[in-house]
This record gives structure tokens, sequence and C-alpha cells, in this order.
């Protein structure tokens, strides 16, 4: 686990929460829901002005398997996994969104993003997926419009069941 994690720090959490934040806005338009909703919690208002250093690059996991470029060739199974992962971290973010705004200090900062951080992780392979495949099918959804509608339409099927 801490291996795990000591790769994905090199990129702070603050970053990668606006990452998402915008990839998230971009589904979540394309099936008209209020992109509102979740840009007020990923906007640079999350992380304090001091908790927000410069982007470090993210290198990929050796254990990683890549995720085809080919937006077609991803299968159902990994769109519904990362659709469920995807929500979980939503939820996630919600959850703790409260905490992280009222963090005093930096390391009071730090070790709450380290904290939803692996909360993070843990929530995406609960659905099936390592981080970096999480990764890269957000980053396929958003540069492949035409995944990017697969995204939304799987995310639209699962929020309509009932639970």
């Amino acid at each position: 686990m801490a291996n795990r994690s000591s790769q994905f720090s090199r990129l702070p959490w603050g970053d990668r929460l606006r990452q998402v934040g915008r990839s998230v806005g971009k589904i979540l338009l394309s099936i008209g829901l209020v992109g509102c909703l979740i840009s007020g919690l990923w906007g640079s208002a999350l992380i304090p002005a001091w908790a927000a250093p410069e982007p470090i690059p993210l290198a990929a996991p050796v254990e990683a398997a890549p995720i085809s470029p080919d937006a077609s060739a991803v299968p159902a199974e990994k769109v519904t996994q990362f659709v469920r992962a995807y929500l979980q971290v939503l939820a996630l973010l919600e959850r703790r969104e409260g905490e992280l705004r009222q963090a005093e200090t930096e390391p009071e900062a730090n070790r709450l993003e380290q904290e939803i951080e692996l909360e993070a992780f843990e929530a995406i392979e609960r659905a099936g997926l390592k981080p970096q495949e999480y990764v890269q099918l957000l980053s396929l959804a958003n540069n492949d419009p035409d995944f990017g509608e697969r995204i939304a339409a799987r995310l639209q099927e699962l929020e309509a069941e009932p639970r």
C-alpha cells in the first residue's frame, strides 16, 4: 500500500482534483446534468493557495495494463468499472470536502490529502480498476467524444438503477 501511494503522491492531490474536476465536468455537461454541482467541489477554493504547488508529472506504474487508445476496444465491463469508481470517488470528495477546506495548516492539509488519496485508490480498486487505468479511462473519455458519450450513458444507467 505504501509503495502504491508513493507512486502517486508525486502529483499533488489538489492538482489531481482540479484535473479530475475538469474531466468530470465535461462528462456531466454532455449528459445535461448541472455542471456547477461539481465545479464548486474541485475549484481552486478547495485547496488553500499555500497547499497548491506546481504539478509534477505522474509516472505510470509498471503493473498497470495500458488502456487501448481505440475507445471501441474498451470492454463494457471496464466502462462499468470506471463509472462505479467515478461515483465512489465523487461521493468521497463530497463527503471530505469540508474537512479539506477547513485545514488550517499545511501539514494538516497534507495529512487530509493523503487520507483522501488512499481512500480514492481503495474505491477505484474496489470497483475493479487500478488507479492508473482510472486516469487513462478518464483521459480517453475527455479526448474521444464517442467514448465520453458511452461513459455518460452508462453513468445515467447506473444512477437510474434502484439502490
